[in-house]
C-alpha cells in the first residue's frame, strides 16, 4: 500500500468513531427529550374535585 492509501485509512477510522460518537450524543439527545415529553403530558396542578372548570370570580 501506498502512504497515500495508508493516510485514507487511517483518517476514514478516525471518522467512523467521531460518527460513532456523534450517533451516542445524538441517541441521548433524543432520549432526553422523550422523557421530556411524558412530564409535559402530566398535569401542572391537580384538577379541581367535583368540577372540570376552575371558580369563576366575577360574578
Amino acid at each position: 500500500m501506498t502512504d497515500d492509501t495508508k493516510e485514507l485509512i487511517k483518517e476514514v477510522r478516525h471518522l467512523r468513531e467521531e460518527l460513532r460518537q456523534i450517533r451516542e450524543v445524538v441517541n441521548s439527545l433524543v432520549q432526553i427529550v422523550m422523557e421530556m415529553d411524558e412530564f409535559e403530558d402530566e398535569p401542572e396542578f391537580p384538577s379541581l374535585p367535583g368540577s372540570q372548570s376552575p371558580p369563576s370570580f366575577n360574578n
